[in-house]
């Protein structure tokens, strides 16, 4: 009996530690903000900067051994956005078009799952029926080079939606970074009214002014802007290289320059490009 209650008394003192002392004056209030402010911008600082370093007397950043490679612990903030970040890139990379590409019979000799095609066969589908439907004044055999441009728009019809998910896993990340940071500084008393009135508005307007920024982003993607890269120029030129020992048709022709522009197919290897397949 007097083991369960010097356990309880143990369990009580730390609850009453977690609620944190009654302060009688408006002044001895603003000083515990401050410092409940303070100890969580000591903690926020090394997150964002990707150091970890614990303060002295806090153990908020944990030290895992060993070291698990699937599992990012959320106070690690710029460790997990670098994550995303790149599971975003990779997604956009594979997913960003409205179409996947192979080079016909796969290793086991089956073929291409539905929605996976090779190059010359979408050229044949796809570009064809486009460039047919959108002929103008060109000689025979050319189209209008503004068709690019807006071929390109069709064809990544996954940006926007890829990247409105990746801000909106970047704001779990950091919200329940903040939660870590919430838990570990601040008293249990305080902990609802301070994600309520202050975080919470302040993470949502800060969502809000994101969702500007994509949507900004987005819009400038529908300007017709005439590339000055020049690797786009360096790719169009050996890319025609390769096309002058084959046979390509207009569709093919019209599509490796809109992939080039779209960089869907980076080079594989310094200074070459892949063709058509």
């Amino acid at each position: 009996m007097r083991k369960d209650i010097q356990r309880a008394l143990v369990d009580t003192e730390k609850e009453l530690h977690a609620l944190g002392q009654v302060k009688e004056t408006l002044e001895e209030m603003k000083h515990d903000l401050f410092r409940f402010f303070e100890d969580s911008k000591r903690l926020v600082t090394p997150a964002m900067e990707g150091t970890y370093s614990n303060p002295p007397g806090t153990s908020f950043f944990p030290h895992m051994h060993p070291y698990d490679p699937r599992f990012i612990p959320a106070q690690n903030l710029r460790a997990r956005v670098v994550k995303a970040n790149k599971e975003f890139a990779h997604r956009i990379r594979t997913q960003g078009s409205e179409i996947t590409f192979s080079s016909g019979v796969l290793d086991d000799g089956s073929s291409p799952a539905p929605g996976v095609m090779t190059k010359r066969e979408y050229a044949k589908k796809r570009v064809e029926p486009f460039l047919m439907q959108h002929k103008g004044v060109e000689f025979f055999g050319e189209h209008n080079p503004r068709l690019i441009y807006q071929f390109f728009q069709e064809f990544k019809t996954n940006w926007k939606t890829l990247a409105r998910e990746h801000k909106d896993d970047v704001g779990v990340i950091c919200n329940e970074f903040l939660g870590e940071v919430i838990d570990s500084v601040w008293p249990r008393s305080m902990r609802d009214p301070i994600r309520s009135h202050f975080l919470d508005p302040h993470v949502k307007e800060m969502l809000k002014d994101a969702q500007a920024e994509l949507e900004k982003i987005y819009k400038d993607l529908q300007f017709q802007v005439q590339p000055y890269n020049p690797e786009y120029d360096t790719r169009v030129q050996t890319w025609k290289s390769f096309a002058a020992a084959n046979v390509y048709t207009e569709a093919e022709e019209f599509l490796e320059k809109m992939l080039i522009f779209y960089e869907v197919r980076p080079a594989t290897k310094a200074g070459t490009y892949k063709p058509l397949n």
